[in-house]
């Protein structure tokens, strides 16, 4: 069998050694995943890939459930089932509470950005980032086969702390997900709206906004429900990348920086 699993083994302290070695500059350019998926009907956030851009990362962070389920999460192609993408899962009796800090250290500690010189302080962040991982929702599955290693998806889920709104992850909001399916505020009076504002769809070629009536969205700006943040379709219907549209800079996530 090919190292499929090589990242659950480099996760433990002695691969932060590894880290040593010369990083690539940071461009977000993400491996594309067929199986991404969503939980409560919103596409997860990837966090990040590995240094050598061989597997994926994502975080939900839930609001409005102490547990979530399998048949919560649903693939982004309807085409497929989770029994049929998902080769673990673990979910434990009840989601971890996440702040700001976890979520910063875990976010940074992906992108490696606590690289050090100094051994100590590496196994101290390591040892974090262990317990930390070890005491979340999990799930993991193959997005392709081939070459030298398997490239791998790996979805951690934890809880919006009691009290706490998505306006208090700070940047970090575009990973809350809404256990009753709609990115509403503690604080708005507002309801939700019936109206179709389209999802994400994803083939090999991108991805693009659907309409429930099969139409999608072309040369027009789209806000995700779910984060808030901006995203184009161009004039084919797919995200654009890397480019400036209306003078807006869009970067390599297709997210417009603000």
């Amino acid at each position: 069998m090919k190292k499929t699993l090589k990242t659950l083994m480099t996760l433990g302290l002695a691969s932060v050694m590894l880290f040593t070695t010369a990083i690539t500059s940071f461009a977000a350019d993400y491996a594309e995943d067929g199986n991404r998926l969503k939980l409560y009907g919103q596409v997860l956030q990837q966090v990040a890939p590995m240094d050598d851009g061989s597997n994926i990362f994502y975080l939900a962070i839930v609001d409005g459930s102490d547990t979530v389920t399998k048949d919560d999460f649903t693939p982004v192609d309807s085409t497929k089932s989770f029994d049929e993408i998902v080769m673990y899962y673990d979910f434990g009796d009840k989601l971890r509470e996440c702040t700001y800090d976890d979520v910063e250290f875990y976010i940074n500690y992906r992108k490696l950005y606590f690289v050090s010189d100094d051994e100590e302080e590496q196994l101290r962040n390591a040892k974090r980032y262990r317990e930390m991982y070890n005491s979340l929702g999990q799930i993991s599955y193959v997005v392709k086969t081939g070459g030298d290693y398997d490239v791998m998806s790996f979805v951690y889920i934890c809880k919006l702390p009691e009290g706490k709104t998505a306006a208090d992850m700070g940047e970090f909001a575009e990973y809350v997900v809404y256990a009753d399916g709609a990115a509403t505020s503690d604080t708005s009076n507002t309801t939700t709206s019936t109206q179709d504002t389209g999802d994400w769809a994803s083939n090999e070629t991108g991805w693009w906004i659907q309409f429930k009536d099969g139409s999608y969205l072309t040369n027009s700006w789209w806000q995700s429900p779910y984060s808030g943040l901006w995203y184009y379709m161009g004039a084919d219907g797919y995200m654009v990348t890397n480019t400036t549209i209306d003078g807006y800079t869009i970067n390599a996530d297709g997210v417009w920086v603000q």
